[in-house]
């Protein structure tokens, strides 16, 4: 019992020199980012109002056949979906107006 050093010649060792001898330059370059395209990220916002707007209305809708009519006893559900709505117009408006400030 000597105490000389030992060399594995176990997998564990093997791929520990196969990673070892690799250059660190033969990894793949990341692809370079892209800038995003905001006329899409605005026409899903457009989508997603539109969505949002069918329930509301869809949700309205059946609260009126259901017998109430009046502006208050509609739920808070809907006069929330309803100001919801408005915020979303309102933000979809700025954004839509700052874009066409900054596209040729």
């Amino acid at each position: 019992m000597g105490s000389r050093a030992r060399h594995s010649s176990g997998r564990k060792a093997a791929s520990f020199r196969a990673r070892k001898g690799r250059c660190k330059t033969s990894r793949p370059e990341p692809a370079p980012k892209s800038e995003p395209d905001l006329h899409v990220i605005l026409g899903r916002l457009s989508d997603a109002m539109s969505i949002i707007a069918t329930a509301t209305r869809s949700m309205a809708a059946a609260e009126q056949i259901a017998g109430s009519a009046t502006a208050a006893d509609v739920g808070e559900e809907i006069i929330t979906l309803e100001h919801g709505m408005r915020v979303l117009r309102s933000a979809y408006d700025e954004m839509d107006v700052a874009l066409r400030a900054v596209t040729p």
